[in-house]
């Protein structure tokens, strides 16, 4: 599936998925992530590793963009 997204695609999908200020499922399956890539289909798109689930993997840019523009802003 990811080859199939499309780069453009792809980022707008991580984008709406990590600015969403809900916890990580509820980004996965909101509707504009869920447009793009829809909330099953995500370990298509980000491989599980060997310690951490696709969401995980997603979950840790997920809950640095606050900090990140916390940091930004300070």
């Amino acid at each position: 599936m990811a080859s199939e997204l499309g780069l453009e695609r792809l980022q707008r999908w991580m984008q709406s998925v990590v600015v969403h200020p809900g916890p990580i499922e509820q980004a996965l399956g909101s509707p504009e992530a869920d447009a793009l890539v829809p909330a099953p289909r995500v370990s298509e798109v980000i491989l599980p590793s060997k310690t951490l689930s696709s969401a995980e993997r997603v979950e840790i840019y997920h809950g640095m963009y606050p900090l990140r523009m916390e940091e930004a802003l300070g």
